[in-house]
């Protein structure tokens, strides 16, 4: 079941952080807003992945030092 909670935190992550690259630092912006979808999809999907990651990551560290 805690296995389960570090993908559905890596999930949120991933999600949170490709949303938010995508619509509020790329399609809000004036100057990229104009086919920011096509120009930017790719970049907010491996950032989302990246982030995920770095939870997944976070989580492992942190129970191997601390014992958790």
């Amino acid at each position: 079941k805690k296995s389960r909670l570090f993908f559905v935190e890596a999930y949120i992550g991933f999600v949170c952080w490709a949303v938010s690259y995508l619509f509020i630092r790329r399609y809000m912006n004036p100057e990229t807003h104009e086919n920011a979808l096509e120009k930017f999809a790719l970049d907010a999907i491996y950032g989302g992945l990246a982030a995920g990651v770095q939870s997944v990551m976070k989580i492992i560290l942190n129970r191997n030092i601390h014992g958790v």
